[in-house]
């Protein structure tokens, strides 16, 4: 995620309306998710060339000596690699929504203390910002973000959801890797496959959380006058 948006103003506004230490909070609420969206980026690039790196110009025969162990198994340590950074890359999305929260409450009410989730942001600071509430709601109640908090809380909390990587030959994207079916709290998901699921998400998100910037910047306008 990358942005040309000069957020002077809209830190002037903080301060005005909370204070320095507000000012301060939401400077490293914004940098936090910028650093976020990069590493998310990072590991899902990573992601993906060491999935490619699986194949590495190898001829059918000899990915199924090496999955054999003969002369030995190259494939398991890349595999072991690439679902380190897709797992790594689904916890730096969730933190996203996390830190979004601080930012939202610490622009509009101040709170420095704040230490909870989006979805506890209080609807209390939400009647005259329809704009912001109806953002929140389309960054929560999604399926996609559904599948990456239970991604991130099942590896959290239980276990890391098991990966596949398939090797399918004379494919025009011949190794991918999936996140095998699992469940969590009486729901179960599906598999999916890792990059298109990443990459979606990354771009998802992306969008609305640009969105939310603005909108806190025009709130804000309006507030300190």
């Amino acid at each position: 995620m990358s942005t040309d948006w000069n957020t002077l103003a809209f830190r002037r506004n903080v301060q005005k309306l909370h204070g320095l230490e507000a000012k301060v909070q939401l400077g490293l609420c914004l940098e936090s998710v910028l650093s976020r969206f990069a590493h998310g980026a990072y590991h899902i690039d990573e992601f993906s060339r060491l999935v490619d790196k699986a194949i590495d110009g190898r001829e059918g025969y000899e990915l199924v000596a090496e999955l054999l162990g003969r002369p030995e198994n190259r494939i398991m340590p890349i595999k072991e690699q690439a679902e380190a950074h897709a797992i790594a890359a689904v916890q730096a999305l969730h933190s996203i929504s996390d830190i979004l929260g601080t930012m939202i409450v610490v622009t509009i009410q101040g709170d420095l203390n704040w230490s909870k989730y989006l979805k506890d942001v209080p609807r209390a600071l939400m009647p005259k910002r329809v704009e912001l509430e109806r953002l929140i709601g389309t960054f929560l109640d999604n399926d996609s973000y559904r599948r990456l908090d239970a991604l991130a809380n099942q590896a959290k909390h239980r276990n890391i959801v098991e990966t596949s990587l398939m090797i399918i030959l004379h494919d025009t994207k011949p190794a991918r890797g999936e996140f095998i079916s699992f469940s969590r709290k009486g729901k179960t998901y599906s598999s999916v496959e890792i990059l298109p699921f990443l990459n979606a998400e990354y771009a998802r998100q992306a969008e609305i959380v640009m969105a939310v910037f603005r909108e806190l910047e025009h709130l804000t306008d309006d507030e300190a006058g």
